[in-house]
C-alpha cells in the first residue's frame, strides 16, 4: 500500500514538473496545513531536479529535528520517500532538504509543507430535545432545544448541524455551539410524529447520531402548576393543596407530583404521583405536625411518563391549626443557700411538641406542708422564663409545671429539690475535650444509685442570656453539647444525675461542675500592673483579673519582667495569683515594669509602668533619728549624772574660790594662858597688813625670839567672826590659792620664793571688849596657804627642831595705812603643831616685838598695795 502511495504521489511531481521551477519538491502539497488524522501512518515523496544533488544527499527533519533514517525509501536516484506514525503534539513542519560536505560552494536545497495534526468528529450521543410554554396557559413553543454529548475534542474543528423532519417536511438547522442547538418548526407538532437527528462533520470526517423518533410529547415540558395552601382549625395535623393546570388538555393531558418539608428542613416529603387522581385540582396533606409552617412545591409532566417534569413551583409556605402540647415542658432550677434558706431558680422551657403558641405555664411549689400556684408569663424574646423563689433549707420542695396553649394544657412536669443533707451521689471524674469544633463531656456514672438521666448545664458569664441545657439518657456516659457554643467564650458545664424517686416524681443528684472553652485563643489585653510598696531593694506589685471576655482561654502563667540600665529579669507568677515581690532590686535606679499573661494559644504583654526605688526604706531615715536622740538623751543624761557627782570639782575649776579679806575670820591665841575667860562676841579689825616672808632667809630670823613665839602654841582661840588671811573659807581643811599668786606682777616676785599671809592685829582691842594688857592676843589666819618653809619640814626635821630651838625665824612687816612708817615683827614658830596655820599676833604684842631689829637685809619685798578686793 505504502509503495502504490508513492507511485502515485511520484507521478503527480512528474506530471506537474513542466509547470513549475523547483530544486525539490514534496508531494502532498498544498499552500494551507494538510490535515492528518492523530495515529494514522503518513507517507511523503521528495523529488531533487536540476541539481547536483541526489536521493542519498536527501534529510527529512521535523521543523530542527531530523527524522530517523529507518522512516526513508529511495524511490529512484532523485527521489526519497517517508513514512512515519503521526503523534499527538503540535502542527507539524515537514522539511526535505540536499546538501553534502564536498559541494559546500553550493546552496542546499529544501522544501517544506505544514501538517494539521487532528481527529474526525465523534458520533454525537444522548441527543435530547425538549419544547417549552413561553407563557402561562399557552400552547407549546414552536422552537425544539436540543442538547448532545460532543465526545472528545477533535482538536481540528467540526461544525453541527440539526435536522428534523415532521409529517414528510424535513427543516434543519446549524448549531452555534458543539453542544447544543435550536430546530424551528412552523408550529408545534401536537399529537405528530417527528425525527430529530444530529450531524458532525469536519475535514478529517463526517459523522452522524442516532435519531430521535416519536409522538411529539417527548418533547413536552410544560410551566409548573399555580399552587395555593390553606390549614383547618378542625384539623391541626393536615393542609389542603389547590392547583391550576398550566395548559389545556387538549394539548397535553398531565400528571402531578407533590412535595412538603417544614421551615429550615432540608428533607423533603414527596407524595407518590399514584395516590393523586386524574383529573384532580387539590390534595390533602395529613399527618402532619400541629402549629407548624410547611413548604409546598408542585410539578406536572404528560400523563403518558413522555416528556419532562416541569420546573418545581415556587415555594409555599402555611402553617398547620393549634393543638394542645402533647409533651411536658421541660423545667431546671438552680440553687443558692443563705442560711437557713435556698433561692431557687426555676428555669421553664416549651414543650418540644408544643403544638401552638405557648402562653405561660401554670407552677405549682410544694414546701413542706405549704403550697403556692403560680402563673408565669411566656416573653418570646426569650430561650426559657426564669422565676425565683424562697424556701425553707431544711424542706423537700416539690416543683410541678403544665405549658398553656390556645388549645390546652400539655402534660405534667414535676421535679423534686431534696434537702441538703439527703446528698444524693453526683457523677465522678468530670472531663471535657474537643473534637471537631465540638465540646465533648465526659463523665464517670455513680455507683451507689443508677440515675434516670443527666441534665447538662452550660452557662456563660461573659455572654448575655447564655444559658441552655440538655438531656442525656441513663446509659450516656459522654455527650457532645448541642449548643451554639462560640469560640474564645469561658463556659460552665455542669452535670446533674436525675433519679427516680416515684412516678413521675424527679429528684436531683450533687451536680458537678467545670469551666471549658471550645477554643482558646491569646487574650485581648494583658495585665495591667500597679506597685503597691516601693523599698529600696524590693518592689511589690499588684494587677487585677482581667475580665473573662478579654481572656480567651485558661490563664498558664503570669510573668513580670522588669529593666534598668544595668539588669533586667523576669519572675514567673502562678495563674491564680494576682501579686508579687521582686527581689534584690538596687536602690536609687529606674526600673521599667511590665507584666505578661500567657495562655494555651500565646500570649500578650500588658501597660508599662515606671518605678524608681529609693535610697532607704520607709520608717529607716525616722529609726535613724531616734536612735540618734536617744543616744544624744543618754549621753545629755551621762554628762549630767557625771557633773552632779563631780560638782565640786567642777566649781572648782569653773569658779575658783579667791580669798576675800573682808569674808575671813581670825583665830586668837593668849600668849601664856591656854584659855582666855571671855570670849569676844564682835572683832573689829583695825589694819590688815601683809608679810612676806622670803623662804630663802627663814634661818635669818633671830634665836632670840623663839622663846617669845613659843608661847603662840598653847592655846589657840578660834574665832568665826574674824579672819584675815589670802584664803576665803573659815576652815583650812581645803587648799586654796592665795591672793599673792595673783599679785606676783606687782610685787616683782614669784610664788616659788614668796608666801604671803595676812595679820590682823586689833589697835585697841576687840569690840566691846577690853584689852588685857597682861595676856597679849595673837590672831590666826584661815587662809590655806602654803606654810612657810619651816613649817613644811619633815618629821624628822620637827624633831631636831624640838630638840632645841628652832634656828628658822621670819620676819613680819607691818604696814599701816594710816603711817609711811613700818614695825618689824619677828616671829619665831616654836613646837607649832601641824595642824596650827600662820599665827598672828595681837596688836599688843606688837608693841613688844616692835624693839627687835630686824636684819639688815630682809630676803623679802615689801606688798605696796596689799590684797585686792575680790
Amino acid at each position: 500500500m505504502a509503495v502504490l502511495t508513492v507511485f502515485v504521489l511520484l507521478l503527480s511531481l512528474i506530471l506537474r514538473s513542466d509547470s513549475t521551477n523547483w530544486c525539490a519538491k514534496i508531494e502532498p502539497d498544498s499552500s494551507h496545513p494538510i490535515p492528518v488524522e492523530i495515529g494514522k501512518e503518513f507517507t511523503a515523496v521528495c523529488v531533487l531536479r536540476h541539481t547536483d544533488f541526489t536521493a542519498d544527499d536527501i534529510v527529512w527533519m521535523n521543523k530542527t529535528s531530523p527524522l530517523p533514517n529507518k522512516y526513508y525509501t529511495k524511490v529512484n536516484n532523485s527521489a526519497s520517500s517517508i513514512t512515519f506514525n503521526v503523534t499527538k503534539g503540535n502542527d507539524w513542519t515537514l522539511t526535505c532538504s540536499a546538501r553534502r560536505q564536498s559541494y559546500q560552494h553550493f546552496s542546499p536545497c529544501i522544501y517544506g509543507i505544514m501538517l494539521r495534526i487532528g481527529y474526525p468528529p465523534e458520533k454525537p450521543k444522548n441527543l435530547t430535545c425538549w419544547s417549552v410554554q413561553n407563557c402561562t396557559n399557552c400552547p407549546l413553543s414552536s422552537d425544539v432545544t436540543c442538547t448532545w454529548d460532543p465526545g472528545r475534542d477533535p482538536i481540528i474543528p467540526a461544525n453541527y448541524m440539526l435536522i428534523g423532519e415532521s409529517s414528510g417536511k424535513q427543516i434543519s438547522s446549524a448549531a452555534k455551539f458543539e453542544h447544543t442547538g435550536k430546530l424551528h418548526f412552523d408550529i408545534f407538532p401536537h399529537h405528530m410524529m417527528v425525527k430529530i437527528q444530529v450531524v458532525a462533520e469536519n475535514v478529517l470526517g463526517r459523522v452522524a447520531s442516532e435519531e430521535l423518533s416519536g409522538d411529539s410529547d417527548i418533547l413536552v415540558k410544560t410551566n409548573p402548576p399555580t399552587v395555593n395552601v390553606s390549614s383547618e382549625k378542625a384539623f391541626p395535623q393536615s393542609l389542603i393543596i389547590f392547583w391550576t393546570p398550566p395548559i389545556e388538555e387538549t394539548y397535553v393531558r398531565l400528571k402531578y407530583n407533590i412535595r412538603f418539608c417544614e421551615v429550615g428542613s432540608a428533607v423533603w416529603n414527596e407524595v407518590p404521583t399514584n395516590e393523586i387522581q386524574d383529573h384532580a385540582i387539590s390534595f390533602r396533606l395529613q399527618s402532619l405536625k400541629p402549629y407548624t409552617q410547611y413548604v409546598v412545591q408542585m410539578r406536572c409532566k404528560s400523563r403518558e411518563d413522555l416528556g419532562f417534569w416541569s420546573d418545581w413551583s415556587s415555594n409555599f409556605t402555611a402553617c398547620t391549626s393549634e393543638q394542645k402540647p402533647s409533651s411536658e415542658p421541660d423545667m431546671w432550677l438552680s440553687t443558692t443557700v443563705s442560711g437557713d434558706q435556698r433561692q431557687v431558680t426555676l428555669m421553664l422551657k416549651e414543650p418540644v411538641e408544643s403544638n401552638g403558641k405557648i402562653l405561660g405555664f401554670n407552677l405549682t411549689v410544694i414546701d413542706g406542708q405549704e403550697s403556692q400556684r403560680l402563673w408565669v408569663h411566656r416573653f418570646t424574646d426569650r430561650l426559657f422564663q426564669n422565676v425565683t423563689f424562697t424556701v425553707q433549707s431544711q424542706s423537700e420542695i416539690v416543683v410541678k409545671v403544665v405549658a398553656v396553649n390556645s388549645a390546652g394544657e400539655s402534660p405534667k412536669a414535676s421535679l423534686i429539690l431534696p434537702t441538703i443533707r439527703q446528698g444524693l451521689p453526683p457523677v465522678k471524674s468530670l472531663a471535657w475535650s474537643t473534637l471537631d469544633n465540638k465540646l465533648l463531656v465526659e463523665w464517670e456514672k455513680p455507683y451507689q444509685r443508677i440515675p434516670l438521666e443527666y441534665v447538662i448545664e452550660w452557662v456563660s458569664f461573659s455572654v448575655p442570656n447564655c444559658r441552655d441545657w440538655q438531656r442525656e439518657p441513663r446509659s450516656a456516659a459522654k455527650a457532645f453539647i448541642k449548643g451554639d457554643l462560640q469560640p474564645f467564650v469561658r463556659y460552665n458545664v455542669t452535670v446533674t444525675p436525675v433519679y427516680r424517686k416515684s412516678r413521675p416524681n424527679k429528684e436531683l443528684g450533687e451536680p458537678s461542675t467545670v469551666a471549658v472553652y471550645l477554643k482558646q485563643g491569646v487574650p485581648k489585653v494583658g495585665p495591667s500592673i500597679k506597685p503597691m510598696k516601693v523599698l529600696k531593694t524590693s518592689i511589690e506589685l499588684v494587677w487585677e483579673n482581667i475580665p473573662l471576655q478579654d481572656l480567651n482561654g485558661f490563664v498558664t502563667r503570669y510573668t513580670v519582667f522588669y529593666e534598668s540600665a544595668d539588669t533586667s529579669g523576669s519572675l514567673t507568677v502562678e495563674p491564680h495569683t494576682q501579686s508579687c515581690i521582686l527581689k534584690n532590686l538596687t536602690s536609687l535606679q529606674k526600673y521599667k515594669l511590665w507584666a505578661m499573661v500567657s495562655t494555651e494559644a500565646g500570649s500578650r504583654n500588658g501597660s508599662v509602668s515606671y518605678v524608681s526605688t529609693p535610697k532607704y526604706n520607709p520608717g529607716e531615715v525616722e529609726m535613724i533619728v531616734v536612735f540618734v536622740c536617744i543616744g544624744f538623751l543618754f549621753f545629755i543624761i551621762f554628762v549630767t549624772l557625771l557633773c552632779f557627782n563631780k560638782r565640786e570639782i567642777i566649781k572648782m575649776k569653773l569658779w575658783p574660790q579667791v580669798p576675800d579679806p573682808s569674808n575671813s575670820s581670825a583665830v586668837q591665841w593668849p600668849l601664856e594662858f591656854g584659855t582666855r575667860a571671855d570670849t569676844p562676841k564682835e572683832t573689829t579689825l583695825g589694819d590688815v597688813s601683809v608679810v612676806e616672808v622670803d623662804m630663802l632667809d627663814r634661818k635669818s630670823l633671830c634665836e632670840d625670839d623663839k622663846t617669845s613665839l613659843a608661847q603662840l602654841k598653847k592655846d589657840t582661840y578660834p574665832s568665826e567672826e574674824h579672819s584675815s588671811g589670802i584664803g576665803g573659807s573659815s576652815g583650812m581643811s581645803s587648799p586654796r590659792q592665795s591672793v599673792s599668786d595673783s599679785d606676783d606682777a606687782d610685787s616683782g616676785q614669784t610664788t616659788g620664793s614668796t608666801v604671803q599671809y595676812s595679820s590682823v592685829v586689833s589697835g585697841s582691842g576687840y569690840k566691846g571688849q577690853t584689852p588685857n594688857s597682861a595676856q597679849p592676843t595673837f590672831a590666826r589666819s584661815e587662809s590655806t596657804q602654803p606654810l612657810l618653809e619651816c613649817e613644811e619640814q619633815s618629821p624628822q626635821e620637827g624633831s631636831v627642831q624640838s630638840g632645841g630651838s628652832s634656828k628658822s625665824c621670819s620676819y613680819f612687816r607691818r604696814h599701816h595705812a594710816e603711817s609711811s612708817g613700818s614695825n618689824l615683827l619677828k616671829l619665831c614658830p616654836a613646837e607649832i603643831d601641824e595642824q596650827d596655820s600662820t599665827e598672828f599676833r595681837s596688836a599688843e604684842d606688837g608693841e613688844q616685838l616692835a624693839a627687835l631689829e630686824p636684819p639688815q637685809n630682809p630676803s623679802y619685798m615689801p606688798q605696796q598695795s596689799g590684797y585686792r578686793p575680790q
